[in-house]
């Protein structure tokens, strides 16, 4: 490749990485677009010097970074879309020179696992710590500093071909790697080891694999001047074939690997490696690893001018930052997604990306998950088949905002989509509609139609899905209050599965106290009593209200077994937790319910109180009383 030809691509590079025109590009420097593009293309081949230091100057890069052949996927890549947090990003970088210093590449993920739970007061004294030991290594390294520059003057042709080698393949690399590399016979490449390991500019280490090379003293800088770009592309071909041939089995390998073939100028085989990293860090949970692997693929994508994979890794990345808390970060990952899309006139993968960052949302900010599905909407046709998955997710993100009207607006938008195009999909749409339809019936209190709702939900369903468990949960609120409890048992049980399954403890637990509210009506107390004991475990800091309801169920179960001093002091602390929760519904039952317990044991003005407070709750919201006294009278045992 012609220098021109690398310039050229460097800068095509550049302006995919940062999302720009070559029209802005062209403005900036003064020239006409037409004639830019067809520099960049090939077709002229003459572009002045005072165009080529604007062009620098726009992308605020050094003239030789743009003439040198693999700048896009330097480690120095400063043209991320995303920003690290710069505590763990140092404390990431003494780990790693730790890791590299004490040979512990076997140890790397579980460093960097432990650096994820650390506090930022933890990561400053880890950072400290590691400081100091590093500091203590190149105190006694420097001694023989000097010893190992003058080794250098007087290798042998032989040693400094196989110690550029090994500078080429990288620290901690595999002689297998390496031996390729050198053209030598494995007799002369293992002496040529041993006498510069003896030289002690350089340490061969054994590990499960075999052994490896720690460098002392890298000769990479001077490559360039040893090796011309063609033998440097084939060097780097021929070290990715010695990787693949004796592969690890961690991310970093695959992420190795895959940086190793873009310099050899294999950028299309790189691709499923960089996959296998990103997905390999995922697994482990280092996100932040995960979504410097995903850009650098993306990066890749640019390259092979494939916009719509591009487009793909850049929402991956996206996901991984939100994962890692950084939803800034990730929305301005889905903007560069959807621009590029945008300009790949990909309409199908404008939906796909407003989808991906509208769920990316869904759980934390309901209104801009809101934003995002309503421009996948305005991008998407109607005869889109995700256009209902847009429609209904729009829905629950208004329902999640309390925007109840704007909610029913957009499922009666989701059903007549539904039969206007029959998609695939049209039970699960259909199913998923009711649902939510169901959730605002039953916030409604309007328990009749919230019933119709969550049953159809149910029939429509292709098969068993965990969201219906919301469905089953409710219904078996709602039989519960229609002192149905067989059935309320039935759907309750089915629900408490289903979060089961998904790992769902404190939905579990809510079931649980459901289920022993049931139990209570039918007088099973000890199975009650049993069920109550396990659920507090199970409750996060966002189910407190559940916890309030373990403390008055279990009064309702001292007081029917006589027991009205204990059942007091449960009932006042279940008072308390609905009181600091703003639990108005909860605390007018536990305050009726209480005042009914000091009634019947003499306590009138206390009594007298607590009802006043309970009926106060009531009228203060206009609700209805009966819905008060019914709730009550469910808390005791049915008389037979």
């Amino acid at each position: 490749m012609s220098s021109l030809e690398i310039f050229a691509q460097n800068v095509k590079t550049l302006l995919n990485q940062r999302n720009l025109r070559l029209k802005d590009l062209a403005e900036a420097i003064d020239l006409s677009e037409s004639y830019l593009s067809l520099v960049l293309n090939g077709t002229r081949r003459n572009l002045g010097d005072k165009y080529k230091d604007r062009i620098a100057a726009f992308f605020g890069v050094p003239m030789s970074q743009l003439y040198a052949e693999f700048p896009a996927f330097s480690d120095n890549d400063d043209t991320q879309a995303y920003t690290e947090d710069p505590l763990r990003a140092e404390v990431k970088g003494v780990i790693d020179a730790f890791i590299q210093r004490a040979n512990l590449y076997s140890k790397q993920i579980p460093f960097y696992l432990a650096l994820a739970s650390l506090s930022d007061q933890e990561a400053r004294s880890v950072r400290k710590y590691l400081t100091m030991v590093l500091k203590h290594f190149e105190e006694s390294d420097s001694s023989d500093s000097i010893l190992r520059e003058a080794h250098l003057l007087e290798l042998t042709a032989q040693q400094r071909q196989v110690l550029l080698a090994c500078s080429l393949a990288g620290d901690n690399a595999r002689t297998e790697w390496i031996r390729p590399l050198c053209q030598m016979h494995d007799t002369a490449f293992q002496e040529a080891l041993e006498q510069l390991a003896a030289l002690d500019l350089i340490s061969i280490v054994e590990d499960v694999s075999g052994n490896r090379v720690r460098l002392k003293r890298s000769l990479r800088d001077v490559l360039s001047s040893q090796y011309t770009q063609d033998k440097l592309k084939q060097l780097y071909a021929d070290l990715a074939a010695a990787m693949e041939m004796y592969p690890g089995d961690d991310p970093g390998f695959y992420a190795d690997l895959a940086r190793t073939l873009v310099k050899a100028g294999l950028t299309s085989r790189a691709l499923p490696y960089y996959k296998q990293a990103a997905l390999g860090y995922q697994d482990h949970r280092l996100w932040d690893m995960a979504v410097k692997i995903w850009h650098e693929l993306s990066l890749a994508y640019a390259v092979l001018d494939r916009p719509r994979e591009r487009g793909k890794c850049l929402c991956r990345c996206a996901q991984a930052l939100a994962q890692n808390g950084d939803f800034d970060s990730a929305d301005t990952l889905g903007n560069h997604a959807f621009k590029v899309f945008q300009e790949a006139q990909a309409d199908d993968m404008l939906v796909y990306c407003c989808l991906t960052m509208g769920n990316i949302h869904s759980d934390t900010d309901y209104a801009k998950a809101a934003s995002w599905y309503k421009k996948g909407l305005d991008s998407a046709g109607v005869t889109s088949p995700n256009y209902g998955h847009l429609l209904m997710n729009l829905a629950t993100s208004y329902f999640a905002q309390g925007k109840i009207d704007q909610a029913e607006i957009c499922l009666n938008q989701t059903r007549r989509w539904i039969q206007e195009h029959k998609p695939q999909e049209a039970c699960r749409l259909a199913s998923h509609a009711d649902l939510i339809s169901g959730l605002i019936e039953f916030r409604r209190r309007n328990w009749k139609a919230a019933k119709r709702y969550y049953q159809s939900a149910i029939e429509q369903a292709p098969e068993k899905l965990g969201d219906l468990a919301v469905a089953y949960h409710n219904l078996g609120m709602i039989f519960y209050r229609e002192d149905s409890p067989g059935m309320a048992l039935d759907y309750l049980r089915q629900a408490r599965e289903l979060f089961e399954r998904d790992n769902l403890q404190s939905r579990w637990a809510s079931a649980g106290v459901e289920i022993a509210k049931v139990y209570i009506r039918e007088g099973r107390l000890k199975e009650a009593a049993s069920l109550l004991d396990t659920v507090p475990d199970k409750l996060d800091k966002a189910h407190r209200t559940e916890l309030g309801w373990v403390f008055l169920l279990k009064a309702c179960i001292e007081k029917a077994n006589g027991n009205y001093g204990r059942a007091k002091a449960m009932a006042t602390r279940a008072l308390e937790i609905f009181h600091q929760e703003e639990s108005a519904r909860d605390a007018a039952c536990a305050s009726l319910w209480l005042c009914n317990l000091m009634e019947a044991t003499g306590d009138i003005p206390r009594a007298q109180q607590l009802r006043n407070t309970a009926y106060t709750i009531y009228y203060k919201n206009h609700w209805d009383l009966r819905d008060l006294h019914r709730e009550c009278t469910l808390l005791e045992p049915k008389r037979s």
